[in-house]
């Protein structure tokens, strides 16, 4: 698949290449774990993001489900999402706009 890496060439090339620099960072983003986790002061931020790779229909409300899914998994409360949309080069501005069509409705 195009542009995937696996967990080992992940972990090799570019989560051991960066570091959390801010005191709010309590749990860095890394393949084994749902979330990151910020201490906000008053509260905690966990953050998901997940391309969705190899699903030929509602990427769109998937990557929202599956944020979502981690977040709750990690004892938080989805309250917004991150996606991260992968389209080919070739990919039609109307496929991109059902996608982010389905993720609205799926939020």
């Amino acid at each position: 698949m195009q542009g995937k890496l696996s967990f080992c060439e992940l972990e090799k090339t570019v989560l051991s290449a960066v570091s959390s620099r801010r005191k709010e960072v309590i749990k860095s983003g890394a393949s084994s774990e749902d979330c990151a986790v910020l201490n906000l002061g008053e509260a905690l931020l966990l953050a998901s993001v997940d391309p969705i790779t190899g699903a030929t229909q509602n990427q769109g409300a998937l990557s929202v489900q599956v944020s979502a899914n981690d977040v709750a998994a990690c004892g938080g409360e989805p309250v917004a999402a991150l996606i991260t949309l992968l389209a080919p080069p070739d990919a039609a501005l109307s496929e991109i706009r059902k996608v982010m069509e389905e993720a609205e409705m799926a939020a």
